[in-house]
């Protein structure tokens, strides 16, 4: 697959920290872990986010890579998928959250079917 200037733009505006969805507007557990003296200090922020690293993130990008291709039809399979492996009703909400904050993102940004799977 080949990069198109306008793919390299719609990847750098989804990367962009000001983007008001995504990872950028939820901790990821890191403000509760402070609070209940899990993370006090640099190493144990680090150790932390390693373990995060491991654990949701590899979920995370399987999820990912199993939505190439998505269908209408398929989006429910993957929702459930996705729930079975996120044990935490705390984070299964954040993720719908952003993940609903994307789509009106999504379907605002960029106009067509593709936006509309969900």
């Amino acid at each position: 697959m080949t990069a198109t200037p306008a793919g390299v733009a719609a990847l750098l505006a989804l990367a962009d920290q000001r983007l008001p969805s995504g990872g950028h507007v939820h901790s990821g557990g890191v403000e509760e872990a402070v609070r209940g003296g899990l993370i006090a200090d640099g190493p144990s922020l680090r150790a932390f986010l390693h373990r995060r690293l491991l654990s949701v993130g590899r979920v995370t990008a399987g999820l990912a890579a199993a939505a190439v291709g998505l269908t209408a039809a398929t989006v429910p399979r993957l929702d459930a998928e996705a729930d079975a492996r996120t044990p935490s009703p705390a984070q299964r909400a954040a993720s719908r959250a952003q993940g609903r904050g994307l789509l009106r993102l999504a379907r605002a940004a960029w106009v067509g079917p593709h936006v509309d799977l969900a």
